[in-house]
């Protein structure tokens, strides 16, 4: 029997581009949006059109806060489809997500401001509030593979609300800590089935041979994270957080007799785990660090447009233990390490620019200009329509008419104005190191460890020029470089380079063994979130390969 051909097949590359049509309807301004107010407009113009199907992924009012969602399930399973009810998690919240600098608005907003601030005279009032978001969801995709998960979040009511110096001038207050965000503890349980997850063989030197298993699993528990410490001035903004965690892990691997499943190809001597899964007890503890820094050059006679860049770096390290409740010879620990830096590169116009200019008229200069346009001010105005009043269709049509040919005659395409802000786009380099190690006797079954290649099980990307799960080894590394250029919202253009492999031991993830890819494609972001890419990488070693990411956002 044979194992199942590489290479995207046919109905992949078909759900890719649905998906891709789908998400390319989003409208050029992302911002949250509500269905009753867009969906009953839904056929006057493209716009309301796209605003409804915008909002219905990612509903955020009242009183339902539900919407649909999308890549919900791991990677080889389909196309997936799934309802998300929750609450919008509070800005306070410690699980609050960390969204990059808008570089286009007058004020970005880097700082969390507490709600509820205390009288300068009474410091210690207010706040001593319990927080309650929950969340369920539900989703399940083409080939059968589901899941369903339900939680909250619960901030304790321990803060109070207190002055401090300095550019936000309150903070929550516990103790000896004052920081902006609070002590969140977030409880979730959760039942997945996967019915194709693919392996290759463990360590760095794989055979290039794919196979498959499914894995249902069960799991549940609490994670807590303590903000520590912040740090804030004009143009900079920190935090530094304590987390900590416990859940209990149930795995299972359905024996199957497909001719690609690795029950027919692998032995328990061979492969670890095949025949009997652990139940796991798992906990941890670890850091998270994030950084934002805004970094605007000074104003200089007849320049043009000055540089306004942002720097965000998110760190973290976590170290887990997995103990085996059955009989502990499955037990391990691995420690992991995330550095995440994201320069978005931008500028401030000193100028105002009009296409009326003669010297814009030329090809080049207008072409160029038109470039930057769409990356700072948008689409010019349109020029007034002037009507009589209570003015007629045929006035009404005529005014219209008088509005296009001035537009024609005037080369009225580009209008920036000074101050209007830019953005070039973003540069990113991530980089990621998990090291597990087991007690003399244990060993880690294969299905628990890290993998590099395409999408991990989570559907965050690694090596791009790869299959997903492509290596799969105890130890596992890999950075990437990416540079995205928006050109018309929410689409953007991405190349980028990744190097990464893993092994058995950290020697095998050494530069020398690193596999290597780069590549092109575009990528889907909304409100400064990536939500997906389409790319085509080559990897040293491997031919062209197309894929695609859905990243999870929920």
């Amino acid at each position: 029997m044979q194992p199942r051909p590489l290479g995207p097949s046919t109905s992949s590359l078909a759900r890719l581009a649905l998906v891709l049509a789908a998400l390319s309807l989003l409208p050029p301004i992302a911002t949250g949006q509500t269905a009753k107010l867009s969906c009953p407009y839904f056929f006057d113009n493209l716009h309301q059109a796209t605003d409804c199907l915008e909002a219905v992924f990612s509903e955020d009012d009242k009183p339902l806060y539900t919407h649909l969602t999308v890549g919900s399930v791991p990677p080889g399973n389909g196309f997936s489809l799934g309802i998300v009810t929750a609450d919008p998690t509070h800005f306070v919240s410690a699980f609050a997500p960390r969204t990059l600098p808008d570089m286009r608005k007058t004020n970005p907003n880097i700082f969390v401001v507490p709600s509820d601030v205390a009288p300068p005279d009474q410091p210690n009032s207010g706040g001593r509030k319990s927080l309650f978001v929950p969340r369920v969801s539900v989703a399940a995709s083409t080939n059968g593979s589901w899941y369903a998960t339900g939680g909250f979040d619960w901030l304790p009511p321990l803060y109070i609300n207190a002055p401090r110096p300095g550019p936000v001038p309150t903070c929550n207050k516990l103790g000896k800590l004052c920081t902006d965000t609070v002590l969140t503890l977030h409880l979730e349980g959760t039942h997945s089935v996967a019915r194709t997850i693919n392996f290759y063989g463990l360590g760095p030197a794989s055979p290039n041979t794919q196979y498959t298993f499914r894995l249902d699993q069960t799991y549940g528990g609490m994670q807590g994270r303590l903000p520590l410490a912040d740090y804030h001035t004009v143009d900079t903004s920190s935090e530094f957080s304590a987390a900590a965690g416990i859940e209990a892990h149930y795995l299972q691997l359905p024996v199957e007799a497909l001719p690609a499943s690795v029950y027919v190809h692998f032995t328990a001597a061979t492969l670890p785990g095949i025949t009997a899964q652990p139940t796991y007890v798992h906990g941890n503890v670890g850091f998270i660090d994030h950084l934002t820094h805004i970094s605007e050059a000074s104003a200089k006679p007849g320049q043009v447009i000055k540089r306004r860049d942002a720097i965000v770096v998110d760190s973290s390290f976590t170290y887990h233990w997995y103990t085996d409740t059955s009989s502990s010879a499955a037990s391990f620990q691995q420690a992991v390490a995330d550095v995440n830096l994201a320069l978005e590169i931008g500028g401030i116009f000193q100028q105002d620019i009009r296409s009326s200019a003669t010297h814009l008229r030329a090809f080049f200069p207008h072409a160029f200009y038109s470039f930057v346009q769409d990356r700072c001010a948008g689409p010019p105005a349109t020029p007034p329509l002037h009507l009589p009043p209570n003015p007629t269709k045929e006035d009404i049509k005529k005014a219209k008419k008088a509005a296009t040919d001035y537009i024609k005659n005037n080369f009225y395409t580009i209008q920036i104005t000074h101050g209007d802000r830019c953005d070039f786009g973003d540069v990113d380099v991530a980089a990621h190191l998990a090291a597990s190690h087991a007690p003399s006797g244990n060993t880690i079954p294969f299905f628990m460890r890290p993998t590099v290649g395409g999408q991990d099980i989570d559907s965050l990307t690694s090596l791009r020029g790869f299959a997903n799960y492509r290596f799969r080894g105890a130890d596992a590394t890999f950075v990437q470089t990416s540079y995205t250029l928006p050109v018309y919202d929410p689409l953007g253009l991405l190349v980028f380079y990744d190097a990464g492999n893993a092994g058995d031991t950290l020697g095998a993830l050494s530069f020398a063994h690193l596999r290597q890819d780069a590549g092109f494609g575009v990528n889907i972001r909304i409100m400064r979130v990536s939500y997906a890419q389409a790319y085509l990488a080559w990897g040293a070693g491997s031919g062209p390969y197309l894929g695609y990411n859905l990243v999870k956002h929920f």
